[in-house]
């Protein structure tokens, strides 16, 4: 009897890829870190394909895992959009909004925007969801939210688009760091400093690299993780530096141990703002949007201290 691929395997595939190791998927999970690590093993032995190298203890996705991971990520959009269909109509009578957006506005900025919308629109309900941003534009050429943020080169059919923000890119840092007596910094002061970073496939991370490349520095990264919390909380206990937008600088409280300074020669962190064309629009769609420019303007015009 041939073994088949069954939904465990994908699950812990899926969860390895998106929060980056076998111990933080298992969490998430709710199991144990051998087991996602057996059905990886699986997988790949059903599928005949590496989908991981493992160098020094962590998992890097293969070319090929990009692609059965993609693949994943579609499928999953397909079940997704029956369910969130069936809450929307269980919902409009009272109205709803629905946005998706780049995890790195997911932490505080979303959740900013959501509650003085909700503290003004009580009876309507929000639904909020994370994804990576070329997986956002295709639930938007789909038509299934009212809105997108996301951080990606080029639009997808089916959208009218407009730049949500572009503001420069802003070092985070250790509290009694030296970073802490110079007022601006420069990429080239970065050059020496242990440096926790996105993956090489996220197009921040690209951005950075071409960016060093330019001045001709050869980075020390010492962390890679995908998500912009992780990132912060490592800087916060010492373990590196890191160059991130405005909106993951402003998600820490204050007594966070963590300083930031502008930058130069980073270059920006670009957001656009997607809705769809052929799904209707409403005013609390607008009024929701209204918040959403009012946080942006907050965050980026009070400059990047937290």
């Amino acid at each position: 009897m041939s073994i088949r691929i069954n939904d465990r395997m994908i699950e812990a595939f899926r969860a390895v890829v998106t929060v980056g190791t076998a111990t933080a998927a298992a969490e998430i999970m709710n199991t144990s870190q051998s087991s996602i690590s057996r059905s990886i093993l699986r997988l790949e032995e059903i599928t005949k394909v590496r989908l991981f190298d493992r160098v020094k203890g962590r998992l890097h996705l293969t070319q090929e895992g990009q692609v059965l991971y993609e693949e994943v990520e579609s499928s999953y959009v397909g079940l997704e959009r029956i369910q969130q269909t069936a809450t929307a109509l269980r919902l409009k009578q009272k109205g709803h909004v629905g946005i998706v957006c780049a995890p790195v506005l997911s932490y505080g900025f979303i959740s900013d925007a959501v509650a003085l919308f909700c503290e003004e629109f009580p009876e309507v309900s929000v639904s909020v969801e994370t994804r990576r941003s070329n997986i956002i534009a295709e639930m938007m050429s789909a038509q299934r939210f009212d809105l997108a943020l996301a951080e990606y080169s080029s639009d997808p059919p089916g959208v009218a688009t407009e730049i949500f923000a572009e503001p420069d890119l802003v070092c985070i840092f250790p509290k009694g760091h030296r970073f802490e007596n110079i007022e601006t910094l420069a990429l080239k002061d970065l050059a020496d400093e242990p440096l926790i970073v996105f993956p090489p496939h996220d197009a921040h991370r690209k951005r950075m690299d071409d960016a060093f490349a330019e001045i001709g520095i050869d980075p020390f990264v010492r962390v890679e993780t995908p998500m912009s919390t992780t990132v912060a909380s490592m800087v916060a206990k010492g373990v590196g530096v890191a160059v991130v937008s405005v909106f993951t600088a402003k998600s820490f409280p204050k007594d966070q141990q963590i300083g930031v300074r502008p930058m130069t020669g980073a270059g920006k962190f670009t957001v656009k703002l997607w809705r769809p064309l052929h799904r209707p629009t409403s005013t609390i769609v607008d009024s929701f949007l209204s918040h959403l420019f009012n946080c942006r303007d907050k965050y980026i015009q009070s400059g990047p201290a937290p």
